[in-house]
């Protein structure tokens, strides 16, 4: 095996996803799940036990985050503390800025796309910024140090944190729009794959690939949701904004956002200390 400098071998900065260590991987997916599962039973006696199991879902996610912070964050726990880093990122940019679009339309279509790849610039700005901020903590607080100690070999694991704002992008992409479940969840489903995928793959470029070809699906089904569902709505004789529009937009988001999931590559140009030895396996 190798031998880290901090006397780490590296194999044991693996953490390997295996038997029950799968389903809380998927707990954030599972409680997102329920969100549009209660939209669609609303007022129905089956909702009470979806609230239910959403308040459950819920506990059981931010245990798993305790777990996960108590032992380094290791991979099984990184889908729920990405999820949390990004209502923090969420919650901060409503704070300070409005996301609702202005209902007017600048001077030509190009202003309109940089203004929207503008606005998805600053949300996953403090996203990539929260999360970045994360692995500095880490290198300081015990309890993070071995999360940091993945970074360094893995630089694909910050883009596996980032990549939770596919989740809840995928949760607020369609607003007020009715219908918009059955899209919801085959979306989620999409993004519970790609993170099947990249905890099944042990190279880091193949693991960005399959998070970046998920969140590229999974805003592409929101722009096709939209684009069919629109003409459905209520609200659109009041809405300045052409259906065409309104399907482009999620489009422009994620383009951004595969950008912010791919950032961590540069970490590629900082590689680990040299300075381990080679050891046979003992």
């Amino acid at each position: 095996m190798q031998i880290m400098e901090s006397g780490i071998p590296t194999d044991l900065l693996e953490d390997p996803v295996a038997g029950w260590k799968w389903l809380l991987v998927f707990v954030p997916f599972l409680m997102a799940t329920t969100i549009p599962l209660l939209n669609l039973v609303k007022g129905l006696s089956e909702s009470d036990v979806l609230i239910l199991l959403v308040g459950l879902l819920a506990v059981l996610m931010y245990l798993v985050i305790i777990a996960g912070f108590a032992k380094g964050l290791p991979r099984w726990s990184i889908p729920s503390a990405g999820l949390l880093v990004s209502i923090f990122s969420y919650r901060i940019f409503t704070a300070w800025i409005d996301p609702t679009p202005p209902q007017f339309h600048l001077s030509s279509l190009w202003e309109e796309v940089l203004f929207t790849a503008g606005m998805s610039f600053i949300f996953y700005g403090h996203l990539l910024l929260l999360g970045a901020l994360l692995v500095f903590v880490a290198a300081w607080v015990k309890p993070l140090i071995l999360f940091y100690k993945h970074v360094r070999q893995d630089w694909s694991l910050l883009s596996f944190l980032l990549y939770s704002g596919a989740l809840v992008a995928l949760l607020l992409g369609f607003d007020n729009y009715k219908g918009s479940e059955p899209y919801q969840v085959v979306g989620l489903l999409i993004l519970a794959i790609g993170t099947w995928v990249y905890l099944r793959v042990s190279r880091p470029t193949v693991r960005l690939g399959s998070l970046l070809i998920a969140a590229a699906l999974t805003m592409v089904l929101i722009g096709l949701g939209k684009f069919l569902l629109y003409p459905h709505q209520t609200w659109i004789v009041h809405n300045t904004f052409p259906r065409w529009w309104e399907a482009i937009v999620p489009l422009v988001d994620g383009g951004v956002l595969l950008l912010f999931i791919t950032a961590p590559a540069v970490l590629m140009l900082f590689p680990p200390k040299s300075g381990h030895v080679s050891a046979d396996a003992a």
